[in-house]
């Protein structure tokens, strides 16, 4: 098994999702067989406070889009309103009315789910946005994986949905992966 890492960690309920789908496909088993081999336990996924290490989430994300492909990481589908999911965006909610609210918290509150990198909103309306993902430049970890890449479109496509609306169609217009120095949506 990898080593855990230090603190280049994401928090554990960004993974929620993702394993929801797994759960729902595969059943709990697979879900706690792959925790086990990507060195988490169900406590540290479950706990909304709780922060993983990026190589733990790396191996559950690619774990997942292996089993059941891209799908089941880049779209939070009937998941993003879970009540398992939900207190992820409890503070979101207390302070945002809107979509474009709650995109400019994301943004403004990044810390709050990630210690590995930071969005900026380059251009924003009541139905279109554009956004820039950087890593923190003294963060060590290798975020150049497609699966952090499908994790934040999933984030960003599902905040539509806490109102009710549609989850938010995502275009990826730039890609740490392909070599670029951020991702932009």
């Amino acid at each position: 098994m990898e080593p855990r890492g230090g603190r280049e960690e994401v928090r554990a309920a960004l993974l929620r999702p993702a394993l929801l789908h797994l759960k729902k496909l595969r059943g709990p088993v697979a879900v706690a067989r792959l925790l086990e081999v990507s060195g988490l336990k169900d406590s540290e996924v479950s706990h909304d406070s709780a922060w993983v290490p990026l190589a733990c989430a790396r191996r559950v994300l690619e774990g997942i889009i292996a089993d059941l492909g891209e799908q089941a990481v880049s779209s939070q589908g009937v998941f993003a309103t879970s009540p398992e999911v939900l207190g992820l965006h409890v503070r979101l909610l207390r302070h945002a009315t809107t979509p474009r609210d709650a995109y400019e918290f994301l943004v403004h509150s990044a810390s709050e789910h990630s210690r590995v990198g930071a969005y900026r909103i380059t251009e924003i309306s009541d139905t279109f946005a554009t956004f820039s993902y950087s890593p923190f430049p003294e963060v060590e970890a290798d975020q150049a994986h497609r699966c952090f890449c499908l994790l934040r479109q999933a984030e960003l496509a599902a905040l539509p949905r806490l109102w009710g609306l549609p989850a938010a169609e995502v275009e990826e217009l730039s890609c740490l992966v392909r070599g670029a120095l951020s991702c932009t949506y």
